[in-house]
């Protein structure tokens, strides 16, 4: 799989994975960290799995500290987004597939554990991400056989901050949940096929059609 964004061809997972355990030459180091600098999607992708394996013994190349700054710098420059979000999927035996949306589809859920990397798992759900107004919005969706469990992640674009006490809430047929976020992240009850509008606070909207 390739995610692709505004700013052109994407990091592979295979790339994503051998910067980050520091197994790349010199020549692709470079054209993996001046792509970083300028796409967000792949430096989070990037940050975000070295904190999976920051306890593993196997050595990484650190994140660049130029690209983390020229990215942020570009990030913070962006004009305002969209504050709504789209995702269409069918949930069919327990797998999620994307529909439509637009926003990214990011690297799977489940990454194998360091000692196995280079084969992958089948992921149990999707990640899909857009910038909204100055964060990046994040739903991962865990599938079950008949419903999907989401949780939304919420990333400060300029300093990758990951903020406490966003609120939100979802919106489900005549009842809604409301949601506080801890470390960025608010975890929702378990959705059957349907239609959802998850509002989160000075942020924006998140519109869910599982089918």
């Amino acid at each position: 799989m390739k995610v692709k964004d505004q700013r052109g061809k994407c990091l592979t997972d295979d790339e994503v994975t051998s910067y980050v355990d520091g197994v790349v030459g010199s020549n692709l180091r470079k054209r993996i960290e001046d792509h970083l600098a300028r796409c967000s999607f792949c430096l989070h992708n990037v940050a975000e799995l070295k904190c999976l394996v920051a306890a593993e013994s196997a050595a990484g190349a650190p994140l660049p500290e130029a690209a983390m700054a020229r990215a942020a710098g570009l990030i913070a420059r962006q004009a305002g987004s969209s504050s709504e979000f789209d995702i269409t999927l069918a949930i069919r035996g327990g797998v999620c597939r994307l529909l439509e949306t637009t926003g990214n589809l990011l690297l799977p859920v489940s990454l194998a554990p360091a000692p196995v990397r280079g084969e992958r798992r089948p992921a149990p759900g999707l990640r899909v991400a857009k910038s909204l107004s100055g964060y990046l919005v994040t739903l991962e969706m865990i599938s079950g056989k008949q419903a999907v469990e989401p949780t939304v992640t919420i990333v400060e674009e300029a300093s990758s901050a990951k903020p406490d006490g966003i609120k939100a809430k979802l919106y489900t047929p005549g009842a809604a949940e409301t949601k506080y976020s801890r470390a960025g992240k608010m975890r929702f009850s378990a959705l059957k096929p349907g239609a959802y509008r998850i509002d989160i606070e000075e942020i924006g909207t998140i519109r869910l059609d599982i089918q």
